[in-house]
């Protein structure tokens, strides 16, 4: 009789245990019940059943087989799920934040727009993962990740750490990477569309199709390349870089200059639009199909390979710059002011090549009243010749441009009244005579 009484007992617990194991939900809809882990043993998880938007947080998964695991919105924060394995689970919307996921097998499974701040996941696991667009890393440490070639499309990176990251070709449209650390990182080829940049970036690559807007502080230690296709917009007024490479795309500067000063010097070809700033000697060089700049240029430089549609201001004055086979529109104009006699003291211009100078030059004198005596050199052409000249010249009264040197007029009434003088004399004489 005891004995039997031992024997209920021990039924009587073996069923209680086995009725509170807990199952999980497969993408088929299947459900697996109990839970094994992947030695092919019965789990020790006794938590509710793994399911859509189950609320799982401190579930304690380590080693269990959840392949194909449906847990689309499930709450796993602070679940443990070391060596876990979840190949092909859906994991879409699922929060993750602050989990465990050392060594988790996730090859092929869907982590779409899951929150995996705070957790320990790993570049091979996002690599492995099937799709990883619009996950939440906000804050992870991702140093040296290769994330090359992921979609990242929507992700939020913000004030994670991305330093010596490998982010080559990776899809960062519409992603937040505001805050985040990218020293070191590798981004050629990234499409950073619509991206919200973070302040310091080791380069920024504009690729065919992406429209890259820096609305705030941004300082690019390397160079800024805009391939065709692509669209850099700046509106923000501090803005630096190491230079400019245009490979076909657009530049719009529309709110601040594009100052040379801050973002280096600008060349290739392609378009730029909105006023561009030289600063004291920056340089913008065309080249293969030229550069077209629809906006004015200001500042002391160099200008080459180039056709300006605005107008040519030099020098924050007096300066100098430097024209080498460049085509000025038939609507620009050209400024000079001259504060001086000394060539220190007055805006030139240097040609090189052939230089095309239509439009019309206009010429002040700043607070400065010039002896009728003196010349001023405003354009030197010992190393190049105007292919067109100034179809207009607005110079001071009595003061005209020739050969690029702007000299006074001599003025006719001095000689007109000697020969009148001349006249009148010899007519009295004559009288005299008769």
């Amino acid at each position: 009789m005891y004995g039997f009484a031992l024997l209920v007992v021990a039924v009587t617990l073996l069923t209680s245990s086995i009725a509170q194991a807990a199952s999980y939900q497969k993408t088929t809809g299947t459900i697996v019940d109990p839970i094994l882990d992947v030695y092919g043993d019965p789990h020790s998880y006794s938590g509710p059943n793994l399911e859509p938007n189950a609320y799982l947080t401190l579930a304690n998964l380590i080693n269990a087989n959840l392949t194909d695991a449906n847990l689309t919105n499930a709450n796993l924060t602070d679940a443990n799920l070391s060596f876990a394995d979840l190949t092909l689970a859906n994991l879409t919307g699922a929060n993750l934040s602050d989990a465990n996921l050392y060594r988790v097998y996730l090859s092929d499974a869907n982590m779409t727009s899951a929150d995996l701040s705070g957790s320990n996941i790993s570049a091979w696991q996002l690599q492995a993962a099937a799709g990883v667009a619009g996950v939440n890393v906000m804050g992870n440490n991702m140093t040296g990740f290769d994330l090359s070639n992921l979609d990242l499309t929507g992700a939020t990176l913000t004030n994670a750490t991305l330093t010596n990251a490998t982010l080559t070709g990776a899809t960062l449209t519409g992603a937040t990477l505001t805050g985040a650390t990218l020293t070191g990182a590798t981004l050629i080829g990234a499409n950073l569309h619509q991206a919200l940049l973070p302040s310091a970036m080791p380069s920024l690559p504009v690729i065919n199709g992406a429209v890259v807007t820096v609305v705030n502080t941004l300082d690019v230690s390397g160079s800024v390349q805009v391939d065709t296709g692509g669209n850099l917009s700046i509106t923000s007024d501090s803005f630096t870089a190491a230079g400019v490479d245009m490979q076909g795309g657009e530049v719009h500067g529309s709110l601040f200059n594009l100052d040379l000063d801050e973002i280096g010097d600008i060349s290739g070809h392609g378009q730029l639009f909105g006023h561009v700033d030289l600063g004291d000697d920056g340089t913008i060089a065309g080249s293969g199909a030229g550069l077209e700049l629809f906006g004015h240029v200001s500042g002391s430089g160099t200008l080459s390979g180039t056709t300006l549609f605005g107008n040519l201001n030099i020098g924050s004055s007096p300066g100098v710059i430097t024209l080498e086979d460049v085509v000025m529109s038939e609507f620009a104009t050209t400024t000079f002011e001259i504060a001086g006699t000394d060539p220190s003291q007055f805006d030139q211009l240097i040609l090189i090549g052939s230089v095309a100078l239509n439009g019309t030059a206009q010429i002040t004198f700043d607070n400065f009243t010039p002896d009728l005596a003196d010349t001023f050199q405003l354009l030197d052409l010992t190393g190049g010749t105007a292919s067109s000249w100034f179809s207009s010249v607005v110079a001071p009264e009595g003061w005209t441009l020739s050969s690029g040197v702007l000299l006074a007029i001599p003025e006719p009434s001095s000689a007109l009244l000697l020969g009148i003088g001349i006249l009148c004399v010899a007519g009295y004489r004559r009288d005299s005579l008769v």
